[in-house]
């Protein structure tokens, strides 16, 4: 595992600190068996690779390597590795909810710039490249994840499930899978965010379907199941009644202001029912 690793030239790639000479031990600690160390390697690899959402030009070597390990029956944690890919991609991609992120617009962007000749556009160029590689880089291969959808590790589940929700190309392949999910899911944060899944990759992919499976957990006991059915409606066929109960049952609840494991919008349930109903 990592056999390529010291073909890369980290020494003279850069990252948020300078050279990413680090970045080899920090891979390499993903494998640790001491939590500690690969919780250390995991925040070493945020701050270096994912300076506060800027992606660097190391960043784009770093992703491989990640993937590797997500394959490895050694790697633990895989769900945080999980989720760093998709912040590599996207940066904080809730900015980008609810919605979704569209790479077009950063490509446009670039060929605009670039056929401008500006001089003083060039660093932000490179930033742009840059950007765009590492999307491109995570999507290539977030297919891998998809075997993750039926992990033993419920956290991994659902980061796998969350993943694959930000690239509606391919949710729409797996969509029925991810529908099951539903019959499977644990607790009432499995649940939850896998609703929030399906509604947030029909959104992107502007597709009607029958939702009576989600409207029938408006009824659920879990007030936090509820919520996250509210949220997918209004995302696909909002109707005033709908719309009145997202505003009134979520995002005026202060108990939805943060839920710990909902993965969307970081669990500011509140603030992401206030997205939608803008």
């Amino acid at each position: 595992m990592l056999d390529d690793l010291n073909k890369i030239d980290w020494k003279n790639l850069q990252h948020a600190y300078g050279s990413a000479a680090d970045i080899p031990n920090d891979l390499k600690d993903l494998t640790s068996i001491d939590k500690s160390t690969r919780k250390k390697a995991i925040n070493n690899l945020q701050k270096n690779v994912f300076h506060q959402g800027t992606r660097y030009q190391a960043t784009v070597y770093t992703i491989p390597f990640l993937y590797e390990l997500l394959q490895s029956e050694f790697t633990r944690d895989k769900h945080e590795i999980i989720l760093l890919l998709i912040n590599l991609a996207f940066g904080y991609e809730e900015e980008y909810l609810p919605d979704g992120f569209v790479i077009e617009t950063y490509k446009t962007e670039l060929k605009q710039i670039t056929e401008s000749e500006n001089p003083d556009s060039y660093d932000y160029v490179d930033d742009l490249k840059i950007l765009i590689n590492c999307y491109e880089a995570v999507k290539d291969n977030i297919l891998i994840v998809k075997k993750y959808f039926k992990s033993s590790d419920k956290k991994t589940r659902e980061a796998s499930l969350y993943a694959i929700s930000w690239f509606p190309e391919y949710a729409n392949e797996l969509l029925n899978e991810i529908i099951d999910h539903l019959n499977t899911a644990d607790d009432e944060i499995e649940i939850g965010n896998t609703i929030l899944s399906i509604g947030f990759v029909l959104k992107q992919l502007k597709k009607t379907i029958d939702l009576s499976f989600i409207r029938n957990h408006l009824n659920n006991d879990s007030k936090l199941v509820r919520a996250c059915s509210l949220i997918a409606l209004a995302q696909n066929t909002p109707d005033k009644k709908i719309l009145h109960d997202l505003n009134t049952k979520v995002k005026s609840d202060n108990d939805f202001n943060h839920v710990e494991g909902i993965l969307f919008n970081n669990g500011q349930i509140c603030q992401y029912a206030g997205m939608i109903l803008q």
